[in-house]
């Protein structure tokens, strides 16, 4: 981890600002979107490997960070609230890779103290073990979480999720929540993305859009 610290400071990616201005809230799924698939790296511009850390998706190898992974403080989103709401357990309590994604989000002061709790039981702006076209369920109770816990009320129109997976973003129809499939130029077999996310895909729309 002490290797991605460094490589964390030489790319000038430690400056987390705290949210600010009218409240907000950005979640975004983690494979596939905030990470490229191991390995394919050079096929995917602005993309970055992340030495020391294993992915531990379905695809061994190292991981390797999207450009929208990489470029979020360089968007809307870095006046809000940031979380995660994974299908999977992003390497398990105290990985590496969680280190790193969270760092990515703005750290603490964007994820509200950056801890990790099950989908289960949700007790933090960070979800793993998200069930497939359920994340709508989760990002309701993270922002229910946040009112009661933190006094942070954010209105609906300005939760805005991002996730490569299109089964994953219609269920947000009706849910008053903004919602858009992400790495939409980039695909992999099974309907997922492949490089992940994209800077430009990160947008304040709202609505539901699909690729």
């Amino acid at each position: 981890f002490s290797v991605f610290q460094e490589w964390l400071h030489k790319g000038n990616f430690a400056d987390c600002e705290a949210p600010c201005g009218e409240p907000c809230l950005c979640a975004f799924d983690a494979d596939r979107t905030l990470t490229t698939r191991p390995g394919y790296m050079q096929r995917c511009e602005g993309t970055a490997k992340v030495p020391g850390v294993n992915d531990s998706a379905s695809v061994p190898g190292t991981l390797v960070l999207s450009a929208m992974a990489q470029n979020i403080q360089g968007t809307f989103c870095k006046r809000c609230y940031r979380g995660i709401v994974s299908a999977g357990d992003i390497g398990g309590l105290q990985s590496d890779e969680r280190g790193v994604l969270g760092q990515m989000l703005g750290g603490h002061q964007a994820t509200v103290n950056g801890d990790w709790s099950d989908a289960a039981n949700v007790l933090s702006l960070l979800v793993v073990h998200a069930g497939k076209g359920a994340k709508q369920e989760i990002v309701r109770r993270m922002v229910d979480w946040l009112r009661s816990s933190n006094g942070v009320d954010i209105k609906d129109r300005d939760v805005h999720f991002f996730d490569d997976e299109e089964d994953n973003i219609w269920p947000f129809e009706d849910t008053g929540f903004n919602a858009r499939q992400v790495s939409c130029a980039s695909r992999d077999d099974g309907g997922i993305g492949l490089c992940g996310g994209g800077a430009d895909e990160v947008e304040a729309n709202l609505g539901v859009r699909t690729c």
